[in-house]
């Protein structure tokens, strides 16, 4: 019996902090980011989308919305999607 209640109380702390990662990694909104690489900007949330910009690393991008793979982002007068993972917080 007290093997199965540890067991259990193991798993429902690793879902906890599995959960509380997850959450961590999604982006504010209409915040300034950075990009950390030579980036795409793409017409939607699809790599096979048409690109409609080129910006260089270290350029700083307003996040306006986002999710655990896609941002939509604007910079200058282009709005379009680059993936989360080439931005960090500036």
């Amino acid at each position: 019996m007290m093997k199965k209640l540890t067991c259990m109380l193991t798993m429902i702390v690793m879902i906890l902090g599995m959960s509380f990662i997850c959450q961590a990694s999604e982006l504010k909104e209409n915040t300034l980011y950075q990009l950390q690489e030579d980036t795409s900007v793409y017409e939607s949330e699809d790599a096979n989308s048409n690109v409609i910009a080129q910006l260089s690393a270290e350029t700083g991008v307003i996040c306006i919305s986002s999710d655990s793979e896609w941002a939509k982002i604007q910079y200058q007068d282009v709005q379009g999607y680059v993936p989360t993972k080439v931005l960090k917080m500036y």
